[in-house]
């Protein structure tokens, strides 16, 4: 059973790091009678820098509709960027994931690999 979970393991922490664009240089899943272990070698320091764009409220919207976005993108109003009718959070490079746009699960909109809460 554990042999099982480990491969499990190994394969999704391989698909995840593939998806974030993390590519490693191996992984190996050890299984114990009570732990799993994971062990990934060459892996980058830091994940590349990435733009994304977030669509937000019409441009004649009201101000709680607008004041709601930029709450939730940590943006202020002359930050975002009005197109085809809409005000977007503009092209703001960051690295790994904040959560931020997506219910805050600390996985992101590219939901990099994740082992779940620390204990």
């Amino acid at each position: 059973m554990q042999g099982q979970a480990a491969r499990d393991l190994e394969r999704m922490a391989r698909d995840r790091l593939g998806e974030a664009g993390l590519i490693s240089g191996g992984l190996k899943a050890f299984a114990g009678p009570r732990r799993l272990t994971l062990v990934a070698e060459g892996l980058p320091p830091a994940q590349p820098d990435r733009t994304e764009e977030r669509k937000g409220p019409r441009i004649n919207a009201p101000d709680q509709a607008v004041d709601g976005f930029l709450r939730s993108t940590g943006l202020t109003r002359d930050q975002l960027v009005p197109a085809r009718r809409r005000l977007f959070r503009g092209d703001r490079p960051h690295g790994p994931p904040d959560g931020g746009d997506r219910g805050g699960d600390g996985r992101g909109p590219s939901s990099a690999a994740s082992p779940g809460p620390s204990r």
